[in-house]
């Protein structure tokens, strides 16, 4: 078995080629490293972790962006509770090479946790900037000037704008948008981190609603703004900001559409950490365990050793996680060999919303289950 090293401090798991964490005979088959779940919290090593997990995603060489095709674009998302805010930022940053999400929800129970948010958010644009086009999402309410000069002071400090940066405001609303979301929030159920149907769930949204501040002229100096019907589909919210994005002059690297079959949802990759224990791949599913990375498959997580057990990373939204999302129970359909531009990014987005969808459902029965067990307890 695979023998992890016991004393690993947070800011040296980055730098996982400076240890020695195996310790086993190359020529022996590559065993799956623990996955038992923590009760501690995942919010300290994103924490600790969001500069160094974005470095892994979007640094490859130095540089700074110029204007035009190869400016990086920062889509900061606006909207109450429920109006799919997590969703857009995730169907996004899972079509597109380069993309890192930020999302607040992830801080909320850290100490300091919102200048742990601005600093890693920070982090994360300055490194976007030594990119072609890379994209950065940053997901937090922002309905009010406060949230919103929170984020251009960290842009301004970045050196953003006057780097060439895109810097975008997208603004989800409706005319019934308390409505709407009260709605959405109450049909999702347990499938949501932070906000779930309650008695002040009205009283929340309201209070949201009416603290809204339409950015001014001052801001929109600054931001370019778009306005989303809230009540699109998903995969049109997305597709309407893409089209922004283009306008301005922005010019992504789509993702492989490997990343998209419901195989590769199965693959972890543990990277290199030294000679003696070279990358190597674990099919979940299966057990089964391979030096070469499978054909046809683009592995959807990544997995660190952590003390006695592991954590992973999204290859497709930059999530952190102890335990890995539910499997589906079904094999994807043979992937489309010939698609233009315009193809391949709807259907990356079809592929992540339907396993956003499959994911949330998941979390509702698991949820359900706990309760019903509790209950007859």
């Amino acid at each position: 078995m695979l023998q992890p090293v016991r004393h690993c401090s947070l800011q040296s798991i980055s730098n996982l080629n400076s240890h020695g964490l195996f310790c086993q005979r190359r020529q022996q088959a590559p065993e799956p490293f623990g996955t038992r779940s923590s009760t501690r919290a995942v919010t300290a090593v994103l924490v600790t972790l969001a500069y160094r997990r974005c470095h892994r995603r979007l640094s490859r060489k130095s540089g700074v962006a110029c204007s035009g095709a190869n400016s990086a674009a920062c889509v900061v998302v606006s909207g109450i509770p429920g109006s799919g805010k997590s969703t857009l930022c995730r169907l996004l940053c899972g079509a597109f090479e380069d993309s890192a999400w930020f999302n607040q929800d992830n801080y909320v129970s850290s100490r300091n946790a919102k200048m742990a948010f601005l600093q890693s958010l920070k982090n994360g644009l300055q490194i976007a900037l030594r990119q072609r086009s890379a994209l950065v999402c940053v997901d937090k309410v922002n309905l009010q000037k406060a949230h919103r000069q929170d984020i251009l002071k960290q842009a301004q400090d970045a050196g953003w704008m006057e780097n060439g940066g895109i810097l975008l405001l997208c603004e989800l609303t409706t005319n019934d948008i308390m409505e709407h979301c009260m709605s959405r929030i109450e049909s999702r159920g347990a499938a949501h981190k932070s906000l779930k149907p309650s008695k002040e769930l009205k009283a929340i949204l309201e209070q949201h609603s009416d603290n809204y501040q339409p950015p001014d002229k001052e801001e929109l100096q600054v931001f370019q703004q778009v306005q989303i019907d809230a009540r699109q589909e998903a995969v049109e919210k997305a597709t309407q900001v893409v089209g922004h994005l283009r306008d301005l002059g922005w010019s992504p690297r789509l993702r492989p559409l490997e990343i998209a079959a419901v195989e590769s949802d199965e693959w972890v990759k543990f990277p290199c950490v030294d000679e003696q224990r070279p990358t190597y791949y674990w099919n979940r599913r299966t057990g089964e365990s391979v030096w070469h990375k499978p054909d046809n498959v683009e592995p959807a997580f990544h997995g660190f050793p952590f003390r006695d057990q592991a954590y992973f990373r999204c290859v497709r939204t930059a999530e952190t996680m102890w335990e890995l999302p539910p499997l589906t129970k079904v094999t994807s359909p043979a992937l489309p060999t010939k698609l233009d531009a315009e193809e391949q990014l709807r259907f990356l987005l079809e592929a992540e919303w339907a396993r956003l969808q499959f994911q949330e459902e998941s979390w509702r029965h698991a949820a359900g289950t706990a309760q019903n067990a509790e209950t007859n307890e």
